[in-house]
C-alpha cells in the first residue's frame, strides 16, 4: 500500500494489487494534486511478495531515499519515494490499519484576546530609562604595560640589541634558504643531463 506523507495529498493511500499508476492525470490509481508531477510519472507494481516503481519519463525524476530511480528499482516497506513535491511511503497492511486508527493530534487552541498583538511604542517605553546601562567595574590602564616601560625611547633602548641580534638572524637564514634552493637546482640539471 502506498500513502503520501508529504505534499498536498497527504494521509491518501492507495492499495498496490497489480499495477498503479502514479500522476497528475485523472486516470492514474493515484491522482497527486502536484505541478512539479507529470501527468503519468511513475508506475508501482507488486507481483510475488516484491513491489518495484518505475519512472516513465518524468520531467522531475522519481526517487527512492533521495536516490534518483533509473529504469525499474525494488522497493522494500518503509522506503519513501519523492514523485516531484510528494512523498509517497510503501507501508504494510497492518501499518496503514494502525495508522487510520491512530489517534489524530488535536487541533491547536485559538490565542486569547491580546496575546501576540502589537504594542505601541509609546506603551514600551514609558516610565523607562532607555539610555544603555553604565560599566560596573571602572576603567583602568593595562594591567601587562608598565608606566616606565610605555615610553618609545625606553622600548628602543631596552630591546635595541635584541631587534639587532633577531634581524641578523633573519638575514642569516634567509641567505642560507637562497643558497639552498640553489643547490636543489643545480642537483636537478645534473641529474636531468646526465641520466
Amino acid at each position: 500500500m502506498l500513502e503520501v506523507l508529504e505534499g498536498k495529498d497527504v494521509g491518501r493511500q492507495v492499495q498496490v494489487a497489480d499495477a498503479v499508476e502514479v500522476g497528475r492525470g485523472a486516470e492514474c490509481g493515484l491522482c497527486l494534486d502536484d505541478s512539479a508531477v507529470s501527468d503519468r510519472h511513475a508506475r508501482f507494481t507488486a507481483q510475488g511478495g516484491e513491489a518495484t516503481v518505475e519512472d516513465l519519463g518524468s520531467a522531475t525524476g522519481t526517487y527512492v531515499n533521495e536516490l534518483q530511480v533509473i529504469g525499474r528499482s525494488v522497493i522494500r516497506p518503509g522506503d519513501r519515494i519523492r514523485l516531484g513535491m510528494t512523498v509517497v511511503e510503501l507501508v504494510t497492511e497492518a501499518q496503514a490499519v494502525a495508522d487510520r486508527t491512530r489517534p489524530k493530534q488535536p487541533p491547536v487552541p485559538a490565542l486569547a484576546a491580546g496575546v501576540l498583538e502589537h504594542v505601541p511604542e509609546h506603551e514600551l517605553a514609558s516610565g523607562y530609562d532607555t539610555r544603555p546601562a553604565p560599566l560596573r567595574v571602572p576603567e583602568t590602564d593595562a594591567a601587562f604595560i608598565t608606566a616606565e616601560g610605555s615610553s618609545e625611547a625606553g622600548q628602543e633602548e631596552r630591546f635595541g640589541a635584541l631587534a639587532a641580534w633577531t634581524d641578523s638572524r633573519v638575514k642569516h637564514q634567509t641567505e642560507l634558504t637562497a643558497f639552498g634552493l640553489l643547490a636543489v637546482a643545480a642537483l636537478a640539471v645534473v641529474l636531468v643531463f646526465f641520466h
